[in-house]
């Protein structure tokens, strides 16, 4: 019974030098932390910052793309436009030309 107390008091002084070696480190652990999270904080913010101007300038170009795709899809329509009158003016062509033909004397 004696060897247990010895080696519960031995294990009690163990703890309390223990808990006093925790109580010296903890604020320098507590500072290295904080410090840690401080520096996490801001290349989180840069990292914001960075791919927030990296987003607008992505928009930026989408628009300017966009607006290009628009006045050629306006360009296409007027050319598809004058293609479809000059298509009409061929035709009534043809139908000049066949009466035209038609009128010619035959050979013979």
């Amino acid at each position: 019974m004696t060897a247990d107390y010895a080696a519960l008091e031995a294990r009690v002084a163990e703890l309390e030098r223990q808990m006093q070696e925790v109580r010296h480190d903890l604020p320098a652990r507590l500072d290295a932390l904080g410090y840690g999270v401080g520096l996490l904080h801001q290349d989180l913010r840069e990292f914001r910052a960075e791919t927030r101007a990296a987003l607008d300038d992505q928009r930026a170009q989408l628009v300017s793309v966009n607006e290009r795709l628009n006045r050629h899809g306006e360009l296409l329509t007027s050319h598809s436009e004058q293609l479809a009158a000059i298509g009409d003016t061929l035709a009534g062509h043809g139908e000049l030309l066949g009466e035209i033909l038609r009128r010619l004397p035959a050979d013979g």
